[in-house]
């Protein structure tokens, strides 16, 4: 049987349960595929029975190590504080797992000042994937641990660095800094991720500096981090994405711009259009059609760029004013082929019927 299949016959019993069930869910918890146990550890909180802690507990004191894995996995799932000293003495486990798993559950209870304690000692954890696991534990408990977190931003695993990333609503300004100009890629990208949801607009230039990136996967990050800060200081950095060679990244300066801009979008994307060079004013007139804002673009008609011309034509192909049909017909007798073809084929779109319905 399938892990999707046997997660789905779980979900279907849990209404149904009664003690029978309960307990033999309860007995074949540790026993279970291990990517089964968190599943059943759920039900079983859902379920409300007390005794699976219990269960739990003791597997954390079984020989094998993937055995006290399991039993890890299955107190995530319980988030039963009564687990809490026995979690805290998983943190010793020798098996790097259990205690990167002991770390993540330990994440999920109320903060106590010992608990606390306790992950931070694993910040030095010879196994990075507790450390990560560590960072992510005492940036979730105590918010104020700034000084605690600073070494993680420069931890020589990139993995670490990652989970210090995703905390930057903890961190100090200079390790954030550091954060940005991280070597790795994944790392950049998570910063920038945890200031889309924790915005810091003092960060604008780095993070304009960040639209420049080699890998898209930053820039993408970037433009949403931009857009979350609201600051239009990053409006021309906004603009130049709009002719980002990767399409996502186009697609989220152009949200960016209108988290930025608000209701005064139309005029400040209008306004660009004075001073663009022709791929820009291209890129602006897409964008001004893709919010319906064809006024300013009747204009641009006469535009030198002859790619101007047929993105005007693609705009107002859907514009119902009269003076987008008459622009259109303009361009119909255009002295570029490709204007007029492009703007012949508007006009015959304009005309055709209404499919119905």
């Amino acid at each position: 049987m399938s892990l999707d299949v046997a997660r789905q016959a779980l979900r279907r019993l849990v209404p149904l349960a009664g003690p029978v069930e309960i307990a033999r869910l309860r007995e074949r918890m540790l026993g279970l595929d291990v990517g089964m146990v968190g599943d059943v550890a759920a039900a079983l909180r859902e379920l409300g029975d007390a005794q699976a802690v219990e269960v739990a507990v003791a597997g954390l004191r079984a020989a094998s190590p993937f055995d006290r894995q399991k039993a890890a996995l299955a107190l995530r799932e319980l988030r039963a504080p009564a687990a809490r000293a026995s979690l805290v003495g998983a943190l010793s486990d020798p098996a790097p797992p259990v205690r990167r798993v002991a770390l993540e559950a330990l994440r999920l209870l109320p903060s106590e000042p010992d608990t606390v304690r306790a992950c931070a000692e694993r910040l030095t954890d010879a196994d990075p994937s507790v450390r990560a696991a560590a960072v992510a534990a005492v940036a979730g408990l105590d918010p104020l641990a700034t000084a605690t977190l600073q070494p993680a931003a420069t931890d020589p695993h990139p993995g670490v660095r990652r989970a210090a990333a995703a905390a930057a609503d903890v961190l100090d300004a200079g390790s954030v800094r550091a954060l940005l100009t991280d070597r790795e890629a994944e790392v950049r990208v998570a910063v920038l991720e945890a200031l889309a949801r924790d915005p810091k607009p003092e960060l604008t230039t780095l993070l304009l500096q960040a639209l420049a990136d080699e890998s898209w996967h930053v820039r993408r990050a970037a433009a949403d981090a931009l857009g979350a800060t609201g600051n239009v200081l990053s409006l021309p950095g906004l603009l130049r994405a709009l002719l980002d060679s990767h399409p996502l990244v186009r697609g989220r300066a152009r949200i960016a711009l209108e988290q930025v801009l608000g209701a005064d979008l139309e005029r400040a994307l209008a306004a660009a259009l004075a001073d663009a060079e022709a791929p820009l004013r291209r890129a602006l007139v897409e964008s001004l059609g893709h919010h319906g804002q064809t006024r300013p673009l009747l204009r641009l008609v006469s535009d030198e760029d002859p790619g101007v011309r047929i993105a005007v034509v693609h705009a107002l192909e859907r514009a119902p004013e009269p003076e987008a049909t008459r622009a259109l017909e303009q361009l119909a007798a255009d002295a570029d082929l490709a204007v007029r073809h492009a703007a012949s084929m508007a006009l015959t779109a304009r005309d055709a019927p209404e499919p119905r319905s």
